[in-house]
């Protein structure tokens, strides 16, 4: 198949000092079953577009390696194997290759809720927030959470 292949280094050279770590999105997994799901007993052009819809979702992986695990899903879901440990394990070696490597140990970020907004928007609100509070002190707080998060890489 004619798509991209990941390259070995970044196109543009990133200082490592502004390289940041990365955490697995916690949808990806849920996706990728989703495309798994929605490949099984489709016609051969339906699944080439869900193998590439597949492979768009792990960026960090060669194309090869993510239409293999692709490949591989698609066949236990229809031998009854374990279907959903190959699509998670898909999900943690693209993580692991992120260039900006991992989160230091014990290091969590911050939570964040949505809920309904003014005008069918959305309110997002971080899970330190507890209301109106004065600005000082919100900068302290946020100089406090950029050194741990620097620390954590």
């Amino acid at each position: 198949m004619g798509r991209r292949a990941a390259p070995a280094s970044s196109n543009r050279h990133v200082p490592e000092t502004l390289r940041m770590a990365h955490f697995q999105d916690p949808r990806l997994t849920h996706d990728l079953e989703w495309e798994i799901e929605r490949s099984i007993g489709v016609s051969d052009l339906e699944m080439d577009y869900h193998c590439e819809a597949l492979s768009d979702r792990v960026p960090h992986l060669q194309v090869e390696e993510a239409y293999g695990y692709y490949s591989w899903a698609v066949e236990a879901k229809y031998t009854g194997g374990d279907w959903k440990a190959i699509v998670a394990e898909a999900a943690a070696t693209d993580t692991a290759r992120h260039p900006g490597g991992s989160l230091g140990e014990g290091y969590r970020p911050p939570l964040t809720t949505h809920q309904a907004g003014y005008m069918d928007g959305t309110l997002t609100t971080g899970e330190k927030y507890t209301g109106y509070r004065d600005a000082t002190e919100i900068c302290k707080d946020i100089r406090t959470d950029l050194k741990a998060a620097v620390a954590a890489n």
